[in-house]
């Protein structure tokens, strides 16, 4: 059995202000290999840092963000913070259930190095991105490491171009973009079997079951009367694969037709002493686009490995107020 270290970069867990541990492919992928002994996962230290400074900054934009004072005056003094502490905590907590190892970056770099590509404009440097001593910190201590280290196979993860070519420029190791492509890997399935699912997917009644979509909104006095009115597959990611099913990541774009009045919350003013003084701010439209969705969905096998049926085990959960500013005013 090869022994396999995989390394993942921030950008990998998604946008900086919208880190989610609890769903995707990176977890349902986890999920799989949480009891393969063979298989070790690392987080850089830096790359920890980065997404705890991620999560700060991107809180404090919301609390500086022009949002009405009403608004603001009704949430908790210490409401921010907790926010700030409680998302902080999700990446401890991330790394203990899933018994990721870290990288202590600075037992594996020589600043000379670091600092002889800089002075070389060598990658992850680049002319106009010339302050990348996080990335060229991280590229180093992953070679340096797995250059003494015994594993039989590794596996790095990230969609940032420097990076990539960070690492391949000084190694011999190549830089995955997303975990479809370790998958691959892993679990040792050939492109036709991939070609299979997918085509099975796409050619089902995918988006009419009930739970692969859910419209909601804050207000019970919302109007939603909708159809589909198109949709755009994305990618179908295989993140687990055993004798009786696969797990699979489904990512999708879909167009909405019909009638939304949507309950506008940050431009509505509620005088709670002089409630007639309030005012409700209503947003109407007769189409929303819904971009980069994404459903979970289990395709269960028999004995010869024949595809029985599909279940979406978790669908997309949307929420109206967030499509706002798809909307007009509602006269």
């Amino acid at each position: 059995m090869k022994k396999i270290a995989i390394f993942f970069d921030t950008n990998i867990f998604g946008k900086p202000n919208n880190y989610a541990f609890d769903k995707g492919t990176i977890i349902k992928f986890l999920d799989g290999i949480k009891l393969s002994s063979n298989i070790d996962v690392y987080l850089p230290n830096i790359v920890v840092d980065e997404m705890k400074k991620h999560v700060k900054e991107s809180i404090n934009e919301d609390k500086m963000s022009k949002k009405s004072g009403y608004f603001k005056r009704g949430l908790p003094s210490n409401f921010f913070e907790d926010l700030i502490n409680n998302n902080v905590k999700a990446i401890d907590d991330f790394i203990d259930k899933y018994k990721i190892k870290i990288l202590k970056c600075s037992d594996y770099i020589n600043i000379d190095d670091v600092n002889k590509w800089y002075f070389n404009m060598e990658k992850p440097f680049e002319i106009n991105k010339p302050k990348e001593f996080p990335d060229a910190m991280i590229v180093l201590s992953i070679i340096n490491f797995l250059s003494t280290s015994d594993y039989d196979e590794s596996f790095i993860l990230s969609n940032d171009s420097g990076f990539i070519d960070g690492i391949e420029s000084h190694s011999n190791y190549s830089v995955y973009k997303n975990i479809g492509e370790v998958t691959k890997n892993v679990y040792l399935y050939t492109d036709e079997f991939e070609q299979k699912i997918s085509h099975y997917i796409l050619h089902s009644n995918f988006l009419g079951e009930h739970e692969s979509l859910s419209i909601t909104s804050s207000s019970a006095t919302d109007i939603i009367e909708y159809d589909i009115g198109g949709y755009e597959f994305g990618r179908v990611d295989i993140v687990s694969v055993s004798s009786t099913q696969i797990e699979i990541i489904i990512t999708f774009n879909i167009g909405l037709n019909g009638r939304f009045v949507v309950f506008d919350p940050y431009e509505s003013v509620y005088d709670k002493e002089n409630p007639e003084c309030s005012s409700y701010i209503y947003k109407t439209t007769k189409d929303i686009m819904l971009d980069d969705l994404v459903n979970e969905v289990t395709i269960y096998l028999d004995e010869n490995k024949n595809f029985i049926k599909y279940e979406v085990t978790k669908g997309q959960i949307i929420d109206l107020t967030d499509y706002l500013d798809q909307m007009d005013y509602y006269g």
